[in-house]
């Protein structure tokens, strides 16, 4: 970086060399011209401008305000001795100070008087830019320039991947057309093959087949329904050939083109072969499966299944083994029962069972209602009830037998586990178990007699929630229920009592 130097200031010095007090011309002159070549602060000099006056003016003025002004060093008034210095002095710009610069200064009586009006002998020198201030300018301009760089790089670069993928979408386009223009071209060809191909040495299927094929060409063609065409093909051979009225022909064609209801596929199921089967392992007087397998199976003994059978097939026909529409032996009460007593026990899905006892889904949905609903039927009258004054003696006499007088039976719930909840049901179903359960509380006898079930309350609830819910007292609380009249220690007692929570014996 170039840096300006400052200019060389020659003083000429006069003839005389005296002027008094303690320096001569010759050195005040000396010492002006190393003060203007050592540095270059600049001097602010208060300048006052009096309107209309001259230079020479100015100057008179300074010097009896000089002469006016006392010396600190000899308390006298001296006239001014240094009127060569302003001479030289007067023109530098050392001595100057740049209007410009003035502007700058805060407006005060003092500043504003620092700069003179006379801008035609002030100098302007601008001092050089330092070496930080030149880096910092650089790397500005550079830093500048390599952003530009950048952006125009970058644009360059998304300029070019567009024109790349217009011309890939392009190549593309071009294929696609190609393809399908070879396609139709191809398919051209081949209709017009089978237009021209002659059916005569063909058996009935392939001349049907291709004569088809043609019907759908030639309605692809002219745009219309390729039914419309094949009878239109049909009707025109009908009446040339046919001696039948045209009235006859045209409704015969319009009969036979209304469409036919699709039939499910037929499965050939042998059902006596099932029935035969089922009744060897179960219930022949020798059967495959001894009865403590059929009671863990069917959740009961093999009489009680017989009796149950054989009230159902008298109460519901729809049990009763018979012939179909095609003659052929139907399914046994056996074999429809046994998928709806499965069903009940093991909550199996109504296919699962067709792998066995050989039955349609949507019979062993039917089979299944048809069975809860005659067993509600048949034996809630004796068995969905209370006990009555017989049936609460033989309780009473069985307890006091067993040792329990007073005793009509036990209580307790049981909490079942609902799979298949309902997401919106969840919440109000789920309890400690932190999933969704379903409480049953019942009553049961020593032989397994169910005088009362209470079912699916929501909510989290125990045992005594259920029972404060549970009408299983509320004939005891209307003054409805059997007497019950029993002695211990000599106390008589007129109200049973049931066992609960696993405290009753096994014999129950």
């Amino acid at each position: 970086m170039a840096i300006q130097s400052l200019p060389e200031v020659q003083i000429v010095t006069s003839n005389s060399t005296k002027r008094g007090g303690n320096f001569s011309v010759d050195e005040d002159h000396l010492l002006i011209s190393a003060w203007l070549n050592i540095g270059m602060n600049a001097v602010h000099v208060e300048a006052r401008n009096r309107s209309g006056a001259t230079d020479e003016d100015k100057l008179k003025d300074a010097k009896d305000l000089y002469k006016a002004t006392l010396n600190p060093t000899t308390g006298k008034k001296i006239a001014f001795a240094y009127e060569h210095c302003w001479v030289v002095l007067k023109n530098q710009p050392k001595w100057s100070m740049p209007k410009e610069k003035s502007k700058g200064l805060s407006q005060t009586p003092s500043s504003i008087d620092q700069v003179d009006s006379n801008d035609d002998d002030i100098v302007v020198l601008e001092r050089p830019i330092g070496r930080k201030a030149e880096k910092a300018k650089r790397k500005r301009t550079d830093d500048d320039k390599g952003f530009a760089d950048y952006l125009a790089k970058k644009l360059q670069y998304i300029q070019a991947s567009h024109e790349q993928d217009q011309e890939a979408l392009r190549i593309k386009v071009e294929k696609i057309r190609v393809d399908a223009e070879r396609i139709r071209l191809e398919t051209i060809r081949e209709e017009r093959s089978i237009m021209t191909m002659d059916t005569s040495g063909m058996n009935e299927k392939e001349r049907h087949y291709f004569e088809n094929l043609k019907d759908q060409i030639l309605a692809r063609k002219v745009g219309v329904d390729p039914y419309v065409v094949s009878m239109g093909r049909s009707l025109f051979k009908q009446l040339l050939f046919d001696d039948l009225d045209e009235d006859e022909i045209m409704r015969r064609i319009l009969k036979g083109s209304t469409s036919r209801r699709k039939h499910r596929r037929y499965i050939e199921r042998d059902r006596l072969a099932d029935h035969k089967r089922l009744y060897l392992d179960y219930f022949s007087d020798t059967p495959v499966y001894p009865p403590n397998l059929f009671r863990r199976r069917f959740r009961m003994s093999q009489s009680l299944f017989l009796r149950i059978q054989s009230k159902v097939e008298i109460y519901e026909p729809y049990f009763i083994q018979k012939r179909d529409n095609a003659q052929k032996w139907g399914l046994s009460s056996l074999q429809k029962i046994t998928v709806a007593l499965r069903m009940l026990a093991y909550g199996v899905t109504a296919d699962f069972m067709d792998k066995y006892v050989r039955i349609g889904e949507s019979t062993a949905m039917e089979s299944l209602k048809k069975f809860v609903k005659a067993v509600v039927d048949i034996f809630s009258k004796e068995y969905l009830r209370s006990p009555n004054n017989e049936d609460i003696t033989r309780l009473l006499a069985n307890g006091e037998r067993r040792g329990f007088l007073g005793m009509l039976g036990s209580i307790d719930c049981m909490h079942w586990k609902w799979k298949n909840c309902l997401v919106a049901w969840k919440c109000q179903y789920s309890g400690h178990l932190r999933e969704p359960t379903s409480v049953l509380e019942a009553v049961a006898s020593f032989d397994l007699w169910i005088w009362h079930a209470f079912f699916g309350l929501p909510r989290s609830n125990n045992d005594i929630n259920i029972l404060e819910r549970s009408p299983v007292f509320s004939e005891l609380e209307q003054g409805r229920a059997p007497a019950v009249n029993y002695s211990i220690n000599g106390h008589e007692y007129t109200m049973g009592y049931y066992l609960v929570d696993g405290i009753y014996p096994k014999w129950l």
